[in-house]
Order: structure tokens, then sequence, then C-alpha cells
């Protein structure tokens, strides 16, 4: 048979022609350059509110993914001091040191910068096509066995880089088996984008289903929706980004929200080893996502899709700020209520539930009865599941499941239908309310497809507004 993948050679040229690897940015900033985001993304308020209980990432083993600047430059300067705490495990070969690597690690699991500095495990990947990094080795991504990809054992995996191959057949298997990867071991892959407002969104691993792609909150980063259109389904169109963050490149703010996953990572297993049972599945990639993208502050202009989308059911997400600009606080706030089953349920908090059937509903039910005045968000979350065909050399199979998230109001013998979001190709739902009043709200999951599935689901009356988030 044919295979319809490039040889290595055809694969290295296309990349040259189309001007080498597309990086998420090509400068960094100056080591230890101090930004307000601590303040503007809430870790602030977090440190207020937790007393000094903040977890710092010390049960986190994180992946950092490196794309090549310089040929064999991917490695972090694993000598600086800021790293002192740090076990650094080589997975690609040798290499020199990057700048950029060294920066992205900074935020990542520096002792300076970081919200997670107890990070001691990191592990170091090179995102190249050479046949021998992340993308293509047969004892990470496994690209082109049916097997499928090898767990490379980590919690989080960031990814300061992004780029398009040329080859429609290449990008899509690489695509879906990082969705497979993160779906298969719980791995929250966090991805950058480009960081041009006029740019489009690059098909590697910006445009993956199973991940959550960054912006900056500045708006100077690609834009949705998603272009890439895979060898077969409907994959363009969808929301991307999923999150920005308040820096100035992708670089930068990739590994921010990298952070903020390896936080609340790091309370569900601290919790999980005391015996908290309903936190079990707080390690779903789709649960960490949820609460994040929940919990994010609405920065000025947000709206679903943008000024040309005519139906806003059908687009959960800004094309531009994605769910808004993360807020450390609110999400850990609203993953540390725990695992809500369907019922009735705390104002603030999250669920995952699996085998939702086709045709079936979930209900969830809570009063609001507060003084101050509230926001509300809940956001639907769930993967798209990747099978191998069994034959070496051919695309991966793809499906995904098609839920639907409506929220209701009752009140006076009147049930009232508020805001429903109802995508047919996004794999998350995502509903927003400025301004919620005291009353009995319900919101109401719903399996509108032909396929079962397992979904996280969180939500929160969260203050209306914050002093703390500019961008």
């Amino acid at each position: 048979m044919v295979s319809p993948f490039p040889t290595k050679m055809t694969r290295i040229l296309a990349l040259a022609l189309l001007g080498g690897v597309m990086f998420a940015c090509l400068a960094t900033p100056a080591a230890g350059q101090s930004y307000p985001y601590r303040l503007q993304t809430g870790y602030v308020r977090l440190a207020a509110r937790l007393q000094g209980l903040v977890p710092n990432g010390q049960s986190i083993v994180m992946g950092e993914a490196e794309g090549e600047l310089i040929p064999g430059a991917y490695l972090p300067d694993v000598t600086n001091p800021i790293f002192s705490q740090v076990n650094f495990q080589i997975m690609d070969g040798s290499g020199t040191t990057s700048t950029h690597a060294t920066d992205v690690g900074r935020l990542l699991y520096g002792q300076d910068e970081s919200f997670t500095p107890g990070i001691t495990r990191v592990r170091l990947f090179r995102a190249d096509l050479s046949g021998t990094g992340l993308l293509e080795s047969p004892t990470e991504l496994n690209w082109l066995d049916p097997a499928g990809p090898i767990n490379i054992g980590v919690d989080v995996l960031s990814n300061s880089w992004a780029f398009n191959t040329g080859q429609t057949p290449y990008s899509t298997q690489l695509v879906r088996r990082m969705d497979w990867l993160a779906d298969a071991y719980d791995i929250v892959v966090v991805a950058a984008i480009p960081n041009n407002s006029a740019g489009l969104m690059p098909q590697i691993i910006s445009s993956m289903y199973n991940n959550i792609s960054v912006g900056n909150s500045s708006g100077v980063s690609s834009r949705g929706p998603t272009l890439f259109q895979e060898t077969d389904g409907v994959t363009a169109g969808r929301c991307k980004p999923d999150i920005v963050a308040p820096l100035p490149i992708t670089s930068a703010s990739t590994p921010l929200v990298a952070s903020c996953a390896a936080l609340l990572l790091d309370e569900v297993h601290r919790r999980t080893a005391a015996g908290q049972a309903n936190f079990v599945n707080g390690v779903k990639p789709v649960v960490i996502k949820s609460v994040l993208q929940t919990g994010a502050n609405k920065l000025p202009g947000w709206t679903k899709g943008d000024s040309t989308t005519t139906n806003p059911e059908l687009t959960p997400l800004d094309f531009q700020q994605g769910a808004g600009q993360v807020d450390i606080d609110h999400s850990e706030m609203i993953l540390s209520t725990g695992n809500q089953s369907p019922g009735w349920v705390y104002r603030v908090g999250w669920t995952y539930e699996q085998g939702i059937a086709p045709a079936d509903t979930r209900l969830y039910y809570f009063t609001l009865n507060e003084s101050t005045a509230r926001r509300f968000a809940a956001t639907l979350n769930w993967d798209r599941k990747i099978t191998s065909t069994g034959v070496a050399y051919t695309v991966d199979n793809a499906s995904l499941s098609h839920l639907q998230l409506e929220f209701y109001t009752f009140a006076n013998g009147t049930l009232s239908l508020l805001q429903a979001s109802r995508s047919p190709i996004d794999n998350l739902q995502h509903i927003c309310l400025p301004t919620i009043a005291n009353g009995f709200y319900i919101l109401r999951v719903i399996n509108s497809g032909n396929l079962a599935a397992d979904y996280a689901l969180s939500w929160g009356c969260l203050p209306a507004t914050e002093s703390d988030i500019g961008p």
C-alpha cells in the first residue's frame, strides 16, 4: 500500500519551505522581568484566601516540550540556581541550552516566577520532525504504530511552540495522536498559539481538541475559528484559543496557564492522598480545563465568536479571548468543592460523569442568595476519542460525541431558558451571564448525538467584578 504520509526528507523540506517551525514566539521576556500577572490572574487573592496553604506543584511531574530556534538547542539551563530544586530528565537526546526554554521554565517551575515552584520532577522533550523527538519517537507519540501513543509519564505537558506541516494527512495524524495521548494517560496538554493577531490558527498542536490552547490577553495572538480541515470529519470552524493570560507573548502565557493547571492537579493529588474520594476524578484533563475556563474573567469586548457571529448558541467562546483571562483564585474555589453528583449542588462546583447515553440528560439544581452582585459561568467539556485503524501508516480514526448545555431559572411557577450552548462541532459548551439575580436555577446536560460520552461540567456564581483583572 502507499503511505499517505510524506517521507522524512519530504517532511523536513516542507518545513523549510514554510520558513521552518513557526514558533509561538520569537522573543522572550528578559530573565526576571517583572509583570503584574500574579495580581491580574488572581494568585494574590488565592494566597490571601488560603493563608499560606497554596498548592505549589510538589506532586506534579511537569513536561516541557520545546522547539528548536537553533538546531539542537531545546534544553533549559539546568544549572541555573532558580531550578536548584528540579531533577531534570532529558527524554529526547542530548542538546544545548536554549534561552527560550529557560524562560519558559521560569514560569513553569522556576523559584522566581512560577506559581508552582515546588515542582521537583521535569521531563524535557524536543518537538521536531526528526523521528526521535516527541512527535515521532516510537517511545513517545509513536505516530505510525497502530498500538498508539506511549505514556510519557507527565501530569502536564507545556508546549510554547506551533507550526504547520503543509501535509494534511501528516498533520491530521499528529493532532489525533496528541488527542489520544492526552485522553489515554490523563495528561493536561497546554499549547501556545502564534503572536500575530492577523495570523491563522496553526495545525500543530493549537488545533487539538483535547488540549488547552492559550492566547494573549492583549489580543496580539492568533484568533479563531480553527481553519485546519483534517482528512475526514468537520474539524474547521471550532473555537480557539481556549483561554488567555496577561503576559506579552504566548510563550510566556502558555507556561503560566500550565502552572495554573499544575497547581490545581497538585491540590487534587493531595486531597486524594488524604482519602477525599470526591476528588479522584479531578485528575481528568477535562475537569482541569473546565474549571480553568469557568473561572476565567471576561475582558472588555468578550462575546461569543466575534462581531460577525449570527447565532451565539452555536459558538461557545470568544474567538480572541476564548473563555476569558485565567483566574486561578476562581478556579481553585470551584475545584475545592469536590465532585458533585447530579441533583442538588452548591452554587460553585464541578462534576465528572461517565457514560451519558444518547438522548439522555443530567440535571443540576442550585439556589443563589447573595448580598453582593454575582455573574454566572458554566463550561461543559469532553474528549474527542481516537482509535487506531489497526493498520500501520494509516490515519487514526476520530469520533466526537455531541453534548449540549442549557441554563434555566424557575420562578413563580415558570421555567425559563436563560441561555443555551449547542455547538455541533466543538467538544465544549459554555454559558456566560454578566449578572445573575438571587433565585432557583437549573443546568441541563443533553446528549444530542449517537455516542455515549464522559464529561466534566463546572459552574460558578462568581463575583461580578474583580478590581485586579486588567490585561
